[in-house]
Order: C-alpha cells, then structure tokens, then sequence
C-alpha cells in the first residue's frame, strides 16, 4: 500500500515485560501514516537464541504506521470512565482498588525496579494518538494483535509538546509505565471478560533510523474489544483537549463526556 524509499540497516531495542534484546534488524524509513510495513530480521551469520527467536516472530508482524495528525483523537469508553490512569507520576508502586455498582478494578505495577509509577493520563496520549489514526483508516475490525508505530518527532509535533530530550524522556517513560502497569477487572469487553491481569501496552520496541527514533507498540485486546464491539466502545473528544494541561481537568472531561 505505500513505496519504501531506502533501507538503513540498525540497532533495534526490542522491550517486552520480562527481558530486553537486542538484535541487528531492517528497518525502512520514509513511510507515510497509514501504511503497513513488514519488519524483517536478519538471521545470517549470527547465531540465535530462544528470547531473539520470539523477538523477530513478532517483528515480521505487520505494522501499522502512525503520522503527524491534527485529527481530534478517540478514546475507549472503559479509560474514561475508570480511574485508569494516575494523574500525575509521583504516584509508585501501590496498588489501587476501585469498586462501583458492580464493577471491581485493582491496578498494579509490576516488575517496576526503575520505580517509574503507574501510567499517568499524559502517558494515555501515546494509545490515542496510535489508537485514533488506526480507527480513522479502519484498521480494527477483528479481535487479534495489532501492532502500530510512530516516530517520536511526530507524536511530540502532533500532541503539542515541545521535541527537547527531556520530552524524548518523557516519552520513553510513558512507555515503561503502560508497559509496567497492570489492570484486573470483572469489566466485559465486548462480552468477554479477562481472567488474569493485562498490561496497558502488550510491549513495546525503539530503534533508531536514520537520526528517528521509532516507536512500536503492541496493543492490548482490551483495547482492540472496545473498537469492534457494537456499538463501538469508543468516544471522540473535544479537538482542544489537549490544551488541556492540567491532569485533573481532563479527567474531569472525560468523566463527563462518558455522561
């Protein structure tokens, strides 16, 4: 569906919730949003242990690729109405449970030695904008994994943050806290209900490209369910809302566009 204009061979950091890799990769540069790209290992002349094996299974995955954009972005019903996210990151390891008509939630952070907290509601702004472009192009239309990346340039630019490396950082840990943070609840999605724990973002991977650092997540099924169910679990908010800096006042928003 699009043109791949060169070819760079890099480093890639593939991140998963129990170890790091790090292996030699293809990556290709110059994609246009809403492109897929397959993503290609390579395995001549070097000798492969299990961990690399599962890394490059899921790198030949397909990838939706994410764009600058100045779309208003969605979001998923249950995240507005829950106190998923922190409002700030001062908040550690300590476990919330949350109770209403029915409805239980308790959310912990796991394997957290670098003591980043729980995933923040500025940190929510890496699965809406994901999140957002793959519902505008219709890409979620079953119950599978779904992979999107997006480079670290564009998401700033789009989200109206600045592009120092102090906002390169504040990305980077926005990731570990998705990744790190752990939900358990009775909620259904799409009529089914998770038994065991899950994870914000399955996991997440940064390699660098021709002076880019690119991002890729793999979103949850959690998240995947509110976009196929019918109706759509899913809300457009306000095209201001991300002047809205503040945490409490967006969730206050979000509270209320949920009524």
């Amino acid at each position: 569906c699009c043109m791949f204009p060169s070819r760079r061979f890099t480093t890639t950091l593939i991140t998963t919730k129990n170890r790091q890799i790090n292996t030699r990769s293809l990556r290709t540069s110059g994609l246009t949003a809403g492109c897929y790209f397959r993503s290609t290992t390579l395995k001549a002349g070097l000798k492969t242990s299990p961990e690399t094996k599962a890394g490059s299974k899921q790198m030949e995955e397909k990838v939706f690729h994410c764009g600058r954009s100045t779309r208003a972005l969605k979001s998923d019903i249950f995240t507005l109405e829950y106190p998923i996210f922190a409002l700030d990151g001062k908040t550690q390891d300590s476990p919330l449970h949350y109770e209403h008509k029915g409805i239980t939630i308790d959310i912990t952070v796991k394997e957290n030695s670098e003591g980043i907290g729980r995933a923040t509601i500025k940190d929510k702004e890496i699965l809406m904008f994901c999140f957002s472009q793959m519902m505008h192009q219709n890409v979620l239309e079953t119950e599978k994994t779904y992979m999107a990346s997006f480079t670290i340039y564009d998401f700033l630019m789009s989200v109206g943050r600045g592009v120092s490396g102090a906002n390169y950082q504040q990305v980077f840990d926005g990731l570990k806290r998705l990744s790190h943070t752990y939900v358990l609840t009775n909620h259904l999605f799409n009529g089914r209900r998770n038994y065991q724990s899950f994870s914000l973002i399955d996991k997440y991977e940064v390699s660098e490209t021709l002076g880019y650092s690119t991002i890729t997540i793999t979103l949850g099924s959690w998240l995947t369910r509110q976009a196929i169910a019918t109706p759509k679990k899913i809300l457009t908010l306000r095209s201001d809302y991300l002047t809205l800096k503040r945490a409490l006042e967006r969730k206050v928003y979000e509270f209320y566009r949920k009524r």
